[in-house]
């Protein structure tokens, strides 16, 4: 959605619910463009060619799809707020991983800047980050 010269992405990501260990939901009208067997990662890319790449947790593809469930497969269309992935945040814990969601800008190249908007929680449909085209 377009914002006074800035190009704020459907990145409305929804690490909260990722934190919260429920489920994560889909950013803006995009298509899913990668989904590991291990579904502990998800890439997505918006409409407007914004290339992300969602990584539940550090190292968890050594739980080879434990704990995590895909409600899509790579190719899907997916619209905002649609149930994506939900996975078990207790039981990832502990088996020992931490679940520090990194949400990723595979294309960062392709915008004159990319600006975090905030840390920490983040809720479903609240904007994470700014991407502004060059």
């Amino acid at each position: 959605m377009p914002v006074l010269g800035y190009k704020v992405k459907s990145v409305l990501v929804m690490v909260g619910i990722y934190l919260q260990g429920k489920n994560g939901s889909a950013v803006g009208f995009s298509r899913i463009s990668a989904l590991f067997d291990t579904r502990h990662a998800i890439g997505i890319t918006t409409k407007d060619g914004t290339e992300l790449l969602i990584h539940v947790g550090v190292n968890t593809v050594e739980l080879e799809g434990k704990y995590y469930e895909a409600h899509v497969a790579q190719g899907d269309e997916v619209k905002p707020g649609q149930l994506i992935l939900t996975f078990d945040i207790q039981k990832i814990q502990e088996a020992g991983y931490p679940v520090v969601t990194p949400v990723i800008i595979a294309n960062t190249d392709a915008y004159r800047s990319v600006e975090g908007l905030k840390t920490g929680e983040i809720h479903c449909m609240e904007p994470l980050m700014k991407l502004e085209e060059g």
